[in-house]
């Protein structure tokens, strides 16, 4: 028996505007248009697996980028979480007498 699909993801008429002025955009990444490519077509009703295939992603990412959107907006959409890296070396007391 086949799963339902996803329901409609609910958009603003004011976020929808903004999202499609974004995906018209010549100069917008890459990354950010198709976390709004996302969001568009999932407001539209499209199922996530679906999805995925039309834009050459995993459902995992749909998955992502839909409940990005739910939590947080539109500004979920626009910016990168802080992610880990490399532990910094010199301590901050040090950084500070150098600059």
């Amino acid at each position: 028996m086949p799963l339902p699909p996803a329901p409609r993801l609910a958009v603003s008429d004011a976020d929808r505007k903004e999202l499609l002025s974004l995906s018209r955009q010549r100069s917008i990444p890459q990354g950010i248009l198709l976390r709004v490519s996302i969001v568009l077509a999932a407001a539209e009703g499209r199922a996530n697996h679906l999805l995925a295939r039309e834009l050459s992603t995993t459902v995992t990412t749909v998955l992502l980028w839909r409940s990005r959107y739910e939590t947080e907006g539109l500004a979920g959409l626009l910016s990168d979480r802080p992610r880990s890296g490399r532990p910094k070396l010199i301590p901050a007391a040090k950084e500070a007498a150098i600059v």
